[in-house]
């Protein structure tokens, strides 16, 4: 796995979609803070400095045993795993939501994936240390 580490950037995700064919893959692109993140249906991603935003590149082949339409959902149980290894009451939403069921409802993070050209981007954000005030709510 290659690693590029951007100490500022708009979007990790956004930075593979136009490099990707450039890149020695597979690739991992994370930043210190994300000006312009993007989440689903065209939503901006806020993130602050201090959360944990990063964004991969594979080739497709790579992932040949997973249907497309589940890789958000996918990506997501694996953080969802892993947070709940550690001590965190983390559920998904679906298609890409993550929410930690500590102190009320919040969502923490997301996942969204694209592909091009036989090649899967994906990318998270975690909210890790600050959330912005508009993200408690309910699972519904």
């Amino acid at each position: 796995m290659n690693y590029i580490y951007f100490n500022e950037i708009d979007s990790t995700q956004k930075y593979l979609l136009k490099n990707y064919k450039n890149l020695n893959l597979p690739v991992c692109v994370w930043s210190e803070n994300q000006t312009n993140g993007i989440g689903s249906k065209n939503n901006k991603w806020e993130g602050k400095r201090g959360n944990l935003f990063f964004s991969f590149a594979y080739p497709l082949d790579f992932f040949k045993n997973i249907p497309m339409q589940s890789f958000s959902i996918y990506f997501g149980w694996i953080i969802k795993k892993v947070l709940n290894s550690y001590g965190s009451k983390v559920v998904l939403k679906w298609p890409n939501d993550i929410y930690i069921l500590e102190y009320g409802v919040k969502k923490v993070g997301g996942v969204i994936t694209n592909i091009r050209k036989n090649i899967l981007i994906c990318g998270i954000g975690l909210n890790t240390k600050y959330s912005p005030s508009d993200n408690f709510g309910s699972l519904d």
